[in-house]
């Protein structure tokens, strides 16, 4: 995840951005969510969180989200978006937290997790109001370790949690941005400065009452130092730092590089907030989704200087080494695009980079006050693997999107392998599109990489060039007729969302042809 306030940014926006990883059956839809009554006695019900219900609101707020949809639930996640309001809400997995706050603070089943961000969209009209919300639920239900990010187009703050009802938010100062990599950041904090900081009301004396800091120390309050496993990790077999740190080195070097960090640090010596050397705009951020430390020592493609040998041996890694949690991570080693273009099989290294193949949605926000909320929330929105799929722009008060856009949901149907799939291939879907492609191209990287990475850049890039005037267009409308110039950004974005998806289409029958003469070479 990454934030930028607004004095950082070249329009003064304020912006948020995340990549979510996960397994790539992990569909997800675009949707317009509209406004919503509901009655005085509904419940809402959490469908993976130990049976919680909390009271409905008498109405939520309409938003333009990332949603992972599962079928038959009350409330789904949004993985991102935006609300009519212009808060924007984006969520990742956070830090491990260390043995000593391990054995004393509680895991807790009922915490209601990343549905917090879809309440945040539903039911805030700023962040601030946002970040309160999401440690009050924590308050009541619990943490799980989650980090969240939250803006509007006035202020962006970084959340994270540890266990038990710990919790600990930290405003991004509006000339710097923020780097996050499922670990813990915040460091100092200072529980007066309520402009600045927010946190649960225990979180210094839970830390002295459970002997994770010595009663009457005059040192400074440093959270991450007092909950976090950030120095423990290597002894507990977490790739550091090639798992997190790197990441966060790579983020800050790419967006601020008269800061030369060293890459090799411990993750708590780089700074949380930095000034960026120029403004940023949302290419900068959508760039760094799509890096694999090209240029430096840990381009896990450049490993091996023979382009026919693999990166890693293959063949000796079980992907499903606990079938219940389905991870991808086995044996800490992660899934890069193939080498090979003669090989039809993954590559795996031990460097989790940034542009990983495991993602299922890369976005940015543009958050922006001069405009009205329904222009200027703006999702540039991306399905599947960063670099091989393309950016739509999909603006917070379109009152709908394209019906590619809506399907692909979380069945939860059992695959051969005995593992429970989270969708099944939908050749309607626009998830399973995108989807296509990065497959292809991570199974014949060599071959297929330049057939299809600069077709979308370059499609980005005109959209970025188109991006001024058809905003003008869509103010003029607004101070004539809001709903017409709903109607226009409405009809923009599912065209160039239809575009993107006949671009596709045509990109994946050049890619059939491309492997079909590369898989069988004379």
């Amino acid at each position: 995840m990454m934030a930028a306030g607004k004095a950082a940014t070249i329009d003064g926006s304020v912006m948020v951005a995340r990549s979510c990883d996960a397994l790539g059956d992990y569909a997800q839809q675009v949707l317009a969510v509209p406004r919503r009554k509901h009655g005085s006695d509904e419940k809402l019900r959490f469908g993976l969180s130990e049976g919680i219900e909390i009271a409905q609101v008498p109405e939520t707020y309409a938003y333009l989200g990332v949603i992972s949809v599962v079928e038959g639930e009350d409330i789904h996640t949004a993985q991102g978006g935006i609300n009519e309001f212009q808060v924007c809400a984006g969520a990742s997995s956070g830090g491990v937290i260390s043995k000593r706050a391990e054995a004393v603070c509680p895991r807790m089943r009922t915490s209601i997790g990343d549905y917090r961000m879809t309440l945040v969209l539903e039911r805030c009209k700023t962040a601030r109001e946002g970040i309160k919300m999401i440690g009050e639920l924590t308050d009541r239900y619990g943490a799980r370790t989650d980090n969240y990010i939250v803006g509007d187009p006035n202020e962006v703050w970084l959340y994270e949690e540890f266990r038990g009802h710990l919790w600990v938010a930290a405003r991004v100062p509006d000339d710097c941005f923020v780097v996050e990599a499922n670990t813990c950041r915040i460091g100092e904090v200072n529980s007066n400065d309520s402009k600045n900081f927010m946190g649960s009301k225990d979180l210094l004396t839970f830390a002295v009452d459970n002997g994770l800091r010595e009663p009457g120390s005059r040192e400074p309050f440093n959270v991450m130092k007092t909950y976090s496993a950030q120095n423990e990790k290597v002894k507990q077999g977490i790739p550091v730092p090639a798992y997190d740190t790197r990441r966060i080195w790579r983020g800050i070097s790419l967006l601020s590089p008269s800061t030369n960090l060293d890459p090799q640090e411990p993750v708590e010596t780089y700074p949380l907030f930095v000034k960026p050397d120029t403004k940023l705009g949302p290419r900068d951020f959508l760039k760094i989704f799509s890096d694999h430390y090209q240029g430096t020592e840990f381009d896990p493609y450049g490993v091996n200087s023979d382009e026919y040998a693999p990166a890693v041996p293959r063949g000796t890694l079980d992907l499903w080494d606990d079938p219940t949690r389905r991870t991808s991570t086995a044996g800490s080693h992660f899934q890069l695009n193939g080498k090979l273009q003669y090989e039809m099989a993954p590559v795996w290294g031990t460097e989790r980079i940034i542009g990983t193949t495991a993602a299922v949605t890369t976005w940015c926000a543009q958050l922006r006050s001069s405009m009205p909320n329904p222009i200027g929330g703006l999702l540039w929105t991306g399905l599947a693997e960063g670099a091989t799929s393309p950016h739509v722009p999909f603006y917070s008060g379109m009152t709908k999107t394209t019906k590619a856009y809506t399907v692909g949901s979380q069945k939860c149907e059992p695959l051969p392998t005995e593992v429970l799939s989270g969708s099944i291939y939908d050749e309607e879907s626009a998830y399973w599109t995108f989807r296509q492609i990065s497959n292809l191209v991570n199974l014949f990287y060599t071959a297929t990489k330049e057939e299809v990475v600069p077709v979308w850049r370059n499609w980005e890039e005109e959209l970025f060039r188109l991006q001024p005037s058809i905003e003008k267009v869509a103010l003029d409308l607004f101070q004539k007729n809001p709903r017409m110039a709903e109607e226009y950004i409405t009809n923009f974005s599912n065209m160039k969302a239809t575009e993107a998806l006949e671009i596709a289409k045509s990109i994946i029958t050049r890619l059939h042809t491309i492997i079909a003469h590369c898989n069988s070479p004379l």
